[in-house]
């Protein structure tokens, strides 16, 4: 086995301070409170964060107590390590370490890791270019990256970390392709893939852009018919698209992408062997099918022929051009018969129109192929002096039932089964070097067999070596898509050093499906639907076992781009860079002398674009958090937009930010100020103060109760929106109600206490602050990170939401403890007689349900 990445030294040293635990406790504030007037908190956030870093980052970071053994799995999508951390990383870290403090705050056991999605093409690419080898260059990139997000202050579980390229993991991503093979999902066979002619390699759908060219090199691909492993995922299609139904409104936009990539699943798959007209169907080489889908798998038995459009590559090079239609010089196997078909070459437009002229009577033709029609093609079959029914085998075919077509076409492992109209086989093979090796062994005679899994993992130096012990055998060259690597990581975060399993079945139960999954929306379709499938798949072998469900992710937060700000000139359509551009006038000019190509002194457009190194609109998240510090760059991210949507980088006003710590600080130091010398329990009571009690009790209640709802919801700007309305209502309270108020007391705490999800190293600062003087009742814990996420009394006033079919019908005030542990069907017959009693009433005369 190859050892475990050996971590740098400066990030062995990071590492370590960070599971130091040092608690807050023993640590006086950074700062001497209470403070002098003037923004001091803002103005010095950066000694803030170092003083506090240890203790709200890190493995040893401290906690409230696991409350009723809950878990929450909160998971970012892995990245590729490239090396340089861009602002979309940092988005999306942050947003799942907010989530993931959130419910640390409320008592659950919570893993957020992070690994390296690190083989493919671009290291291989890049390593070539630079003479070095792929895994070296792998290597120093990981190390970089990871010093990167060291500094961002996120917690990660780095006790978790995987590595897909390491052996420790790929040796499991073998194993899960040798039992697809042992379940019949594996086969190898001719398959039309996407070619990349400069990178030399087979490409994923996902790979190729929108005017059909490679995402890595910008050639256009081209499609070719390739010798390929190829795994059955139409197999699961139905069983995938009816799945996402209990996902529903949790997942939103995505579900919808998920639907129409799987398609309809309303036709049978029928893979038809191909073999030249008169050969022996024994004969050598590559296996060629027809993936045939029928809505009427009952014409099979009695099909004449099979007709194919002349665009697909199975018949573009038979033999010399023809006219269409013709009869190819190919023959498809009807394998429910078992007796071989002429396969007809017609233009597409004919299969497309066919079933029209014949008022619907005709087949539908999916994915270019179907069956021949008595009546539809009688001209056709004239035309080129074919019958139109085969012969009938003792008057079988024309009693046979649709279970009996099934189970024939199952026995023969020719499909049979309900499927998509338009999911095709999933290529894997790559040929390419720095991927995981294809755990398969090639005989000499055509044969291919999979490697044991006690001689697992395959090495990237065994491919296409000679078996050992054998001359006749020998071990696939190929290497898999990385998208296998990356469908099933989720799994092996939760056991990252088993050596005996993928994954401990208990461990799975306990903490699957992920509850929360943080990634690009561009991963909707491909990565998400195999990793569906390999969570269904694995559930089928009995590897793993959830509570209730086989989908392997919760609730997904797919988050928007961050653009940023980019010069072009209209004229010339170039990129110009910040550093070549005047801002002294009224409008953006190029400088003298540019170096971007462009005459000095031409006025610019300003754009806000997707960051790319050829738009020089980058923007390091490293130089952001040394200028801005770890949290005001939080903050931007956070504030400027919810999760889903786009952020343009630069137009969040960093005055209203740094106005609002102001006014935290404000708070904190009124209140250290007020109770500087007072002892515990001791507060001044005037009618003042009892007035604002309850209308501080209403205003704790309501801003704690949205603030955590819409962090449960994701929509995390919004939850800083509430941080901000609870700290405006302290703000006008008076300072002497600030130190004597029960309920100002919990507000503050509370405040605080929220605020360290989204600002932690503010948040400890503030709570230290508090502790050198004594509360009025709160219970203060060791330090912020140890404070129990405050709870909406039992016994106040909350919002009864009602939603018809996803639209918003009015809310009204109930008493929390009357409605919040009724199930559905209770909560629904107590808004009917109560607090909607009206509308519903209303939907009962109107016969709406």
């Amino acid at each position: 086995r190859m050892p475990r990445l050996a971590r740098p030294p400066m990030v062995a040293r990071l590492l370590q301070q960070s599971r130091r635990g040092t608690s807050s406790a023993a640590r006086p504030p950074a700062l001497q409170w209470p403070l002098k007037e003037g923004r001091v908190l803002s103005e010095r956030l950066h000694d803030v964060e170092k003083h506090w870093r240890s203790s709200t980052s890190g493995e040893g970071m401290r906690s409230p107590p696991v409350k009723d053994n809950q878990s929450m799995y909160i998971l970012s999508q892995f990245p590729y390590p490239s090396g340089t951390m861009h602002m979309g990383h940092l988005r999306v870290y942050t947003i799942s370490d907010v989530i993931a403090r959130y419910y640390r705050a409320n008592g659950h056991e919570v893993i957020h890791p992070m690994g390296w999605d690190a083989f493919g093409l671009p290291a291989e690419n890049a390593a070539r270019e630079r003479g070095v080898d792929p895994a070296e260059w792998t290597k120093s990139n990981i190390e970089s990256m990871r010093g990167q997000l060291l500094k961002t202050g996120i917690h990660f579980d780095w006790d978790r970390e995987i590595n897909t390229s390491s052996p420790d993991f790929y040796r499991w991503t073998q194993w899960i392709f040798t039992q697809m093979h042992r379940a019949g999902l594996v086969r190898r066979g001719m398959n039309e893939v996407n070619w990349d002619p400069v990178d030399n390699t087979v490409l994923a759908a996902e790979q190729i852009d929108a005017d059909g060219r490679s995402w890595r090199s910008g050639a256009v691909a081209e499609k070719r018919r390739m010798n390929t492993w190829l795994i059955e995922t139409p197999r699961y299609a139905k069983r995938l698209l009816y799945g996402l139904s209990s996902l529903g409104g949790r997942w939103h936009e995505v579900a919808d992408i998920q639907a129409n990539w799987i398609g309809r699943c309303d036709v049978r798959r029928f893979m038809m062997p191909v073999r030249t007209r008169g050969s022996s169907s024994s004969s050598s080489g590559p296996l060629e099918f027809i993936d045939l889908r029928l809505s009427d798998p009952l014409s099979l038995p009695s099909a004449g022929f099979v007709l194919l459009s002349a665009t697909d590559t199975l018949v573009k090079n038979d033999g010399r051009s023809k006219e269409q239609p013709y009869i190819s010089s190919l023959e498809a196997l009807n394998v429910v018969t078992f007796r071989f078909l002429p396969v007809v070459v017609v233009p597409k437009e004919y299969l497309d129109g066919t079933n029209a002229t014949h008022g619907g009577s005709a087949p539908e033709c999916v994915m270019g192929a179907r069956l021949s029609h008595e009546e539809a093609d009688a001209q056709l079959a004239a035309t080129l002096g074919l019958e139109m029914r085969s012969e009938k085998r003792g008057g079988t075919v024309s009693t046979m039932t649709l279970n009996d077509v099934e189970e024939i076409a199952a026995f023969g492992g020719y499909g049979g089964y309900l499927t998509s109209r338009n999911l095709m086989d999933w290529a894997v093979s790559r040929q390419r070097a720095w991927g995981t090796p294809i755990p398969m062994i090639l005989g000499e005679d055509g044969s291919a067999s999979a490697v044991p899994a006690d001689r697992l993992p395959v090495m990237s130096g065994q491919r296409g070596q000679k078996v050992e012990g054998s001359s006749s055998y020998s071990y696939e060259t190929d290497t898999l898509d990385t998208f296998f690597d990356s469908a099933w990581y989720y799994l092996r975060y939760l056991d990252p050093k088993n050596e005996k399993k993928l994954v401990d079945p208990q461990l799975a139960s306990r903490h699957m499906p992920v509850d929360v999954y943080v990634g690009g929306v561009e991963h909707a379709a491909l990565h998400l639907y195999y990793a569906r499938f390999f969570s269904y798949f694995l559930a089928d072998i009995g590897a793993v076992k959830y509570e209730g469900t086989l989908e392997p992710f919760k609730h997904l937060v797919p988050q928007g781009i961050v653009k940023g700000v980019t010069y072009v000139d209209e004229a010339s359509g170039r990129y110009v860079k910040a550093s070549d551009v005047d801002l002294s006038g009224d409008n953006p000019r190029v400088r003298d002398g540019s170096s971007s190509g462009v005459e000095g002194g031409r006025e610019l457009k300003v754009v806000y674009e997707k960051m790319s190194k050829s738009k020089h609109n980058g923007v390091d998240p490293v130089t952001v958090l040394e200028k801005d510090g770890i949290d005001l760059a939080r903050l931007q991210l956070l504030d400027a937009a919810a999760p889903r949507e786009i952020i343009n980088w630069g137009e969040q006003d960093l005055n209203v930010l740094d106005l609002w710590i102001h006014r935290l600080s404000w708070i904190v130091n009124a209140y250290v100020e007020g109770r500087k010398g007072v002892e515990r329990g001791d507060a001044t009571k005037t009618p003042a103060i009892e007035e604002q009690e309850m209308e501080l009790r209403a205003a704790y209640n309501n801003f704690v109760r949205n603030v955590g709802m819409t962090v449960e919801e994701h929509l995390l700007n919004t939850s800083i929106h509430h941080l901000h309305g609870l700290a405006n209502t302290l703000k006008k309270v008076n300072k002497t109600v600030l130190a004597n108020s029960v309920q100002a007391e919990r507000c503050i705490y509370a405040l605080i206490t929220m605020l360290q999800a989204f600002a932690p190293h503010t948040a400890a600062e503030l709570y230290a602050a508090m502790q050198q003087v004594q509360p009025i009742e709160m219970q203060p814990a060791a330090s912020v990170l140890e404070q129990p996420w405050p709870e909406v009394d039992a016994d106040a006033v909350i919002d009864l939401i009602l939603n018809v079919n996803g639209f918003y019908c009015g809310r009204a005030p109930a008493n929390r403890e009357l409605v919040e542990d009724l199930s559905l069907e209770e909560l629904i017959a107590r808004a009917s007689s109560h607090e909607h009693s009206h509308l519903m009433e209303w939907l009962r005369e109107k016969q709406g349900v």
